[in-house]
Parts: structure tokens; C-alpha cells; sequence
């Protein structure tokens, strides 16, 4: 097909990565280049179409052949929200999420590539104590390494996009739903987890704590929306994600789990007050003729589908810095057994885990 767009997905191999190449492989006119190091699935696993090309290697290392070629790179690669105060995962978070992906939004430019879209986080607007809903111009407020990562990396890229170079932020809520790439460490997914399998919610006090949410299907409708559209408008522009009705508290989300599931009520708390509470505002978005498809109560809904069908695997690789932690350490032990060296061969790659060498 001679206007076959090539489209480039850095993280392709990751929860919402998995979605988003799955939705974009049934639009034939498109050819999906994916990038990933596949900490977190086996390359067997993944979706596979005729019109997806699969790719291990690390976004810090890439080059400009890397983008040769490319009409629109969508730039996924990032890593998730450490425990307070690691050292170790705030430097990667400041290599990759910021560092990375700052080298390859200048590799892109210069080879020409049209578009360059990437996700950022509502945690940059950290702590509000008003019902108010935040918009794309209230005050930012990051709490963790991890939000102020995303905040410094959306001070940059917004300043990038020209007539022929469009850059665009989708600011996300907290992601839930199905992927062929599951995560546990995302709170409904996490949640509806607990009360099929415990039927307990741990929540932490005092569940007053607000936050947005969004489908992780909805995320990748969103980038298709800004893959098709031609609007200067949204150049150098950030764009909140989501529906105002997915806006919860989280006492009020455990309690509607509970019920959705048709199970008894019953919640254990733990813990201090959380520093992230804030209702987000989606008018910007929806204003331009994109609107989410699937609620909160949907999303509760087919995770007890894929639950009772066995499709949910709860393992250490489905909590990302979990999973992260424990490939580090492995990598570090001086005494392995045969399969402990056959996980780490596969997921090896520039001498470490994490840790990148100087070549």
C-alpha cells in the first residue's frame, strides 16, 4: 500500500503498549515497529499480526537509524512509580524517563518524522485539597521522582513542535482493564484482583484520596484520535486523557468493586494518609470530539470475565518494580539454578538489567 504510514512504539512490548499495537494492527494502511527490552513478557506471548515488527533492544541506546523512515513515533518507554526514597530506581526513572526519551524526541525530529506522541501522568498535579477539577493549565504539584520526571520531560518536549514536527502529551489518569500485558500494580486492577481471590480490599487511610481513571483500551483510542487528526491545534499541547466520570474516591471505588462483584463489603486498612489526591477535568479533550468508552464498573466487569476464564495470571511480573527489583537482585547472586539462568539470559541485555554499562 503505497501511503503506508510506519509508525514506531518505544515500551510496545508493555500494559498499555500491548492495547495500543493490537487496536493499531487492524488498520492495514499502518506498519507497527515495536521496541522494548520484554522485561515483563515473553516475546512469544506477544500480539502478533502480519503488519507488527518486533524489536529487543533499549531505548537509552538508540541511535538516529533507529527513527530512518518513521512517519510517527509514539514514545511509551517509561519507568513505573518506585517506593519513596529508592536511589537506585529515581536514577533510572531520571535515564529513562526523562534522559531517553529526550535523546530519541531529538532523533526524531531530525530524521523528519511527522508526528511524536507520548503519555505522561495526572501524579504531576500531586495534591489538591479542593473538589475543584484540575485542568491541562492548573498548577502542577509531583510528589514522587516518578511524577516529577514526567513534568520535566513535558517543560521540554512541548517546546519542540514545529510546522513540520507535531508534539503531543496525553496527560493519564491511573490506567485499569484488560491487556495482553497484565498489571496488578495499577489500583482497580489490583482491587478486583483482591476480592475475587480474598474478598478483602487492603486500603489505605483514609480512603478520602481522589483520583481519575481511564480504560487502557480508551488510552489507545486516544492516540489513534491524535494519529488521524491533522490539527495544528494540538501541536506543543498537552491533552488530559479520560472522563470526568471516572473520577472516584478510593473508599467510594472499593465499595462500588464490591458490589459490581456481588460480594460482601469488607476492607482492611493500612498506613498513613496518601499525598496524591485530585479530580481531573477532561473538557479539553472531549471538547475536540474524543470521548472514553468503558467505565470503571465495565472495566470491574471483564476482569471477573477473564478471572473466571483463567485468562489472569497474578505473578511478580505483572507489578513492574517488583518484577524490576527482583531481576536486579538475581542479577547480582553469585548462585543460580538452571531456570533463574535461563530467565536472566533471556532477559539480559548491555551486560545488566537496569544498570546500562559504558560501551
Amino acid at each position: 500500500m503505497k501511503n503506508k504510514k510506519n509508525i514506531l512504539i518505544l515500551g510496545g512490548g508493555g500494559y498499555l503498549g500491548q492495547s495500543l499495537v493490537e487496536l493499531l494492527s487492524k488498520k492495514k494502511y499502518f506498519r507497527i515497529n515495536v521496541i522494548d527490552r520484554f522485561f515483563y513478557i515473553d516475546q512469544k506471548k506477544l500480539f502478533k499480526s502480519k503488519n507488527i515488527y518486533y524489536n529487543k533492544d533499549d531505548i537509552r541506546k538508540l541511535s538516529r537509524d533507529s527513527f530512518k523512515n518513521i512517519n510517527i513515533v509514539i514514545d511509551l518507554s517509561n519507568i513505573s512509580i518506585a517506593p519513596k526514597d529508592h536511589k537506585f530506581f529515581d536514577k533510572m526513572s531520571w535515564d529513562i524517563n526523562y534522559y531517553g526519551r529526550k535523546n530519541n524526541l531529538i532523533y526524531a525530529r531530525e530524521e523528519k518524522v511527522e508526528k511524536y506522541l507520548f503519555p505522561s501522568s495526572c501524579s504531576v498535579y500531586g495534591f489538591n485539597d479542593t473538589k475543584v477539577f484540575l485542568n491541562e493549565k492548573s498548577k502542577l504539584n509531583p510528589k514522587s521522582t516518578y511524577a516529577k520526571t514526567h513534568m520535566s520531560f513535558e517543560n521540554f518536549a512541548l517546546k519542540q513542535g514545529n510546522d513540520l514536527f507535531q508534539v503531543i502529551s496525553l496527560r493519564l489518569p491511573t490506567l485499569f482493564g484488560y491487556s495482553k500485558r497484565m498489571r496488578f500494580d495499577l489500583i482497580i486492577n489490583s482491587m478486583v484482583w483482591d476480592v475475587l481471590e480474598k474478598k478483602t480490599i487492603n486500603l489505605l487511610r483514609d480512603g478520602k484520596q481522589r483520583r481519575p481513571f481511564v480504560h487502557v483500551d480508551d488510552v489507545s483510542r486516544a492516540f489513534l484520535f491524535f494519529i488521524n487528526n491533522k490539527s495544528n491545534k494540538f501541536n506543543n499541547n498537552i491533552f488530559n486523557i479520560g472522563n470526568n466520570m471516572n473520577n472516584i474516591n478510593l473508599l467510594n471505588l472499593a465499595k462500588k468493586i464490591f458490589k459490581v462483584l456481588g460480594i460482601k463489603e469488607n476492607i482492611v486498612w493500612y498506613g498513613k494518609s496518601d499525598d496524591r489526591s485530585y479530580f481531573v477535568s477532561f473538557n479539553k479533550i472531549s471538547k475536540f470530539g474524543f470521548k472514553p468508552k468503558k467505565s470503571i464498573d465495565y472495566g470491574i466487569r471483564e476482569l471477573k470475565r477473564k478471572y473466571l476464564s483463567k485468562e489472569l495470571i497474578n505473578e511478580n511480573f505483572t507489578k513492574n518494580m517488583v518484577w524490576l527489583e527482583f531481576l536486579e537482585n538475581l542479577n547480582k547472586s553469585k548462585k543460580l539454578n538452571t531456570s533463574q539462568k535461563m530467565l536472566l539470559k533471556n532477559k539480559k541485555l548491555y551486560n545488566g538489567i537496569l544498570k546500562l554499562k559504558k560501551p
